[in-house]
Parts: C-alpha cells; structure tokens; sequence
C-alpha cells in the first residue's frame, strides 16, 4: 500500500493518489491535472495520518503472524 493525501500549490489543491519512488525521485500522481507548471517551484505534500497509521499496524501485524507461522 502506499500513502495517500494532498498537496499544495498556492491557492491549489490536489488529491495524491498514489505514490512511487522511482530511483531517487519520488512521484506523487495526482487525481486532477495540475493548473499551471510547478517545475521547480515548493509545494506542500500532507500526508493522510490515520490511513498511513492504520497501514503501519497492519504491516507490523503481519510481521508477528509470519514470525508466529514458522
């Protein structure tokens, strides 16, 4: 699963999807087209806490039913 949230651009908005890390670049792809070209230019990304916290336990939970199966 990946992070999910919004990001920020001015007065703009958008919805973050889905998330990739491809090299050392990581790709925020977004619901909406953006409004003009941010090339360059600072955004502020907000991540969705509660989802991001309820992946985290059930990652960690998978980890103890594994170690608990061998």
């Amino acid at each position: 699963m990946h992070d999910t949230g919004r990001l920020i651009h001015g007065d703009q908005e958008y919805t973050v999807i889905d998330v990739l890390k491809v090299g050392k670049c990581i790709l925020h792809i977004l619901k909406e087209d953006l409004q003009s070209d941010i090339k360059g230019q600072s955004v502020i990304v907000q991540i969705d806490m509660d989802r991001r916290n309820i992946l985290r336990n059930h990652h960690s939970a998978t980890h103890i039913v594994f170690a608990s199966c061998r």
